[in-house]
């Protein structure tokens, strides 16, 4: 079926999103029947380069002439032969990326001093406290992370741009697919223990619950870690958690409310979702509803910062912004049976609007002003001007100036919950909750509370662009990389530059002082490694190739040649035994029943130079980089992966690194650092364990333990 006149009506990868089911030929008829509306997935090929979804179907010979087309932007395309009719629909995810995965990415378990990555960090100002600290605000940028968006994973680029990340700190729990706990056809949510990771400050990774049910850190320093109850943030349980570090200052994420106090405006920090409960021992399973078995409320998976309290009583308070959304829960299960859902509320994203600091506890209960705060503006992810790309403009015709949000997964209150007859206008046909946004992080603001009102310290202006990377030319890249695969390649979007303005004049200066833009330039890297059979479009992301300061120094960043290739041969021999640069994923293509093993790759960076722009024209100053003893990739021992399925994805880094500065015939230094990996005990594919054990500059024998990495 050929999609290339519809392949850019809506952004999100669309059209690598779609499949073919296979329909009865009355569905042209007849649809009105509930017969005549039911659908079988087929198994499908997407081939970017002809723009065209295939699938194979048994027919008879008789049967076997076509006996006409269809095409609509909504993707519900038909083919007719006697006796059946094919559709092409979209899904939540594809050869891209997944939708139905929240932004919760692997990254932060990959990143360290031993993994390669080229990482980036800009600090933004801001105002000294009155009381306690100042909050911790920067934009960090990590190549890595940009591995992390494979196709099972959400690629939609955080709010900064891709590889870019700032969050002041959340914890998440994550649920299994209904589908995977024996609910057929099921897209929604169902419970999958008390799982959690956390991403607060230096504390990044997946949390260990013990047999009292408190949670630890994996490398315990002593922070407490509550899951506590009660609290009026809208969730099931009033679940939130309290966090508190061995100096005493306490964090509270998804509180909703100041500590002590309901009376103060929400912070909006508690996201939620419906989730089903249907085995026995589950939180909120009901022996009489089995399957159906749900909580009165929404159940948490981001639970975000919203109160630090230092033990004086100084307190940061973080508000923040939700995006709603709604899906039609139950329907992938009854659909069939000409049954519908329940359009169903939840929270698909959000974004920080402003931090609050310089008061104390009591002031903060009681609603009272802050002595500094830092503003966050943002704008919509949209390729037109401002004026145009107002959140209200978006719909299904202009869905496509939003190149990386997936519109066709949007439904509203009032919509349908099944088909009448063939009309499918305003029918949520989303039978799975779905996490994206449509907002940008445009510009920061801060400013300090003075006797006449709040005096302008310091702002900071953001501008991205999308990748293009099968058009005419990528505005990352100034050129194309694979006009092949145009259509079915997900827009990324892409931080290309900041502008620094120091904005307070109140101690004798007469205007606002710009500084110069720092600009960041970019290299289109596949993901995937070559020669997947059926193939699969590439996933293309860039990686920041140089940077130029508004202080005149440029940075240009080298990385290596990919080392995997199926064409060329050069694999790993197994999963388990795998020292290269890339690593498996299980992902579902679109139509498909099972998961399909794939490679991706692991971008290491190779060199960077520092030039001086600036008519010093100092040398320029040279890194190399070189990493031995081969990769170390870890079995995957979440709870939440099924066995069969489990492969080694975990990265764990190079055991040696060694760094080159200089080139002849100025001196040159060199530095060799080895490094633990964690590697002690890790699963082999037969089921038994690694001994490892490396030796220190002592020649003392150390077990290479998980929490030593």
């Amino acid at each position: 079926m050929d999609y290339a006149a519809v392949e850019q009506a809506y952004g999100g990868g669309w059209a690598s999103r779609l499949h073919l089911v296979a329909m009865p030929a009355c569905a042209l008829t007849t649809p009105q029947l509930a017969a005549c509306r039911t659908r079988t997935p087929l198994e499908s090929v997407n081939d970017p380069q002809a723009h065209k979804v295939t699938g194979t179907i048994a027919v008879s010979a008789a049967s076997a002439k076509p006996a006409g087309a269809l095409a609509a932007p909504s993707g519900r395309t038909a083919l007719t032969s006697v006796g059946m009719a094919v559709a092409a629909v979209a899904g939540s995810k594809g050869s891209q990326g997944d939708f139905g995965a929240t932004s919760l990415s692997a990254s932060g378990a990959w990143s360290s001093s031993a993994s390669g990555a080229f990482t980036y960090n800009y600090p933004i100002t801001v105002p000294p406290s009155l009381g306690g600290e100042a909050p911790n605000v920067g934009l960090s940028y990590d190549s890595q992370s940009v591995d992390g968006e494979t196709s099972a994973r959400n690629s939609q680029s955080s709010w900064v741009g891709d590889g870019w990340s700032y969050s002041p700190g959340f914890i998440e729990r994550s649920y299994k697919s209904c589908k995977d706990q024996g609910i057929k056809d099921s897209g929604d949510e169902c419970w999958g223990g008390w799982n959690a990771t956390i991403q607060l400050g230096t504390h990044n990774g997946q949390l260990v619950r013990d047999s009292d049910g408190e949670y630890h850190l994996q490398a315990d320093d002593g922070t407490r870690i509550q899951r506590l109850t009660e609290a009026s943030n809208g969730l099931w349980d009033g679940e939130y958690f309290k966090v508190t570090t061995t100096d005493g200052t306490a964090y509270y994420l998804g509180l909703n409310h100041a500590p002590g106090t309901t009376d103060d405006d929400a912070t909006n920090s508690a996201w939620g979702v419906p989730v089903y409960h249907p085995k026995s021992g589950d939180p909120c399973h009901d022996s009489d509803k089995g399957d159906d078995s749900q909580c009165d409320k929404p159940v948490g998976y981001r639970f975000n910062l919203d109160f630090v309290v230092d033990p004086h009583g100084n307190v940061q308070r973080y508000d923040w912004a939700t995006e709603s959304n709604y899906y039609n829960m139950g329907y992938g299960q009854v659909a069939k049976d000409d049954k519908g859902g329940k359009i169903t509320k939840y929270v698909r994203g959000g974004h920080l609007t402003r931090i609050s600091y310089g008061y104390q506890l009591a002031d903060a209960k009681a609603g009272r002003e802050p002595a500094a705060k830092v503003a966050f503006r943002t704008a919509q992810r949209c390729t037109t001007s401002d004026t145009v790309c107002k959140a209200d403009n978006l719909s299904s015709k202009t869905a496509k100036d939003w190149p990386d949000t997936p519109y066709d997964l949007h439904c509203e209150s009032d919509w349908k919950n099944k088909p009448k007859d063939d009309d499918t206008d305003g029918v949520c046909l989303t039978s799975g909750p779905t996490f994206w946004t449509t907002y940008r992080l445009k510009g920061i603001d801060t400013s300090v509370r003075t006797a006449s009102g709040w005096q302008d310290v310091d702002s900071y202006e953001f501008k991205q662009v999308f990748s293009d990377a099968g058009g005419t030319y990528d505005p990352v890249t100034g050129n194309t990389q694979d006009p092949k695969s145009t259509g079915s390649l997900q827009s990324v979007m892409w931080l290309s530059s900041i502008v620094h303005t120091g904005e307070d004049t109140s101690t004798g200066g007469d205007k606002p002082i710009t500084l110069d833009p720092v600009t960041f330039a970019g290299i289109e890297m596949d993901n995937r490694v070559d020669g997947l059979t059926p193939a699969a479009p590439p996933l293309f992301h860039p990686r920041i190739s140089s940077v130029q300061t508004e202080t005149g120094e440029s940075v240009a960043v080298t990385y290596r040649p990919p080392e995997c290739s199926r064409e060329k041969k050069n694999m790993p021999d197994s999963a388990d035994s795998n020292t290269m640069a890339c690593y498996p994923v299980f992902w579902t293509t679109p139509g498909g029943v099972e998961p399909i093993e794939d490679w991706f790759h692991k971008t290491l960076v190779a060199q960077v130079t520092d030039s001086d722009r600036t008519k010093a024209g100092s040398p320029a100053k040279v890194t190399n980089y070189t990493y031995s003893d081969g990769a170390a990739w870890h079995r995957d021992d979440s709870d939440l992966t099924d066995d069969k399925h489990r492969t080694w994805n975990d990265f764990r880094g190079f055991r040696t690194v060694t760094t080159t500065t200089g080139a002849a015939p100025d001196p040159v230094t060199q530095n060799t650092v080895s490094y633990l990996q964690g590697m002690d005990g890790d699963y082999k594919a037969d089921g038994s364990k690694r001994s490892i054990k490396v030796k220190n500059v002592l020649d003392e024998e150390i077990t290479d333990s998980p929490w030593l990495a």
